[in-house]
């Protein structure tokens, strides 16, 4: 299988016909790496948290019929698990 030498002395296999794939990471990347999937995780949370904040409506006349129809609109949109 082909594989190519990184900087770091790690080795990545190319993948292979049958969906194969071997990473081979040096120990001491390892910190930095999860430091890397961290930060990457954080901003994936924090676009996941606007998109959901971002659909959400509030009441816009602050009367019953309205926060009602708030309410089912997101129960609907965000907040079903069908949605």
């Amino acid at each position: 299988m082909p594989s190519s030498t990184t900087g770091s002395g790690g080795r990545v296999t190319i993948p292979s016909p049958t969906g194969r794939a071997t990473l081979r990471v040096d120990r001491e990347s390892l910190p930095r790496l999860r430091q890397v999937f961290d930060g990457a995780m954080s901003k994936l949370d924090e676009q996941i948290e606007l998109a959901m904040t971002g659909v959400r409506v509030a009441p816009w006349a602050g009367d019953p019929v309205s926060d009602n129809a708030a309410t089912d609109f997101n129960n609907r949109s965000v907040d079903d698990p069908d949605s």
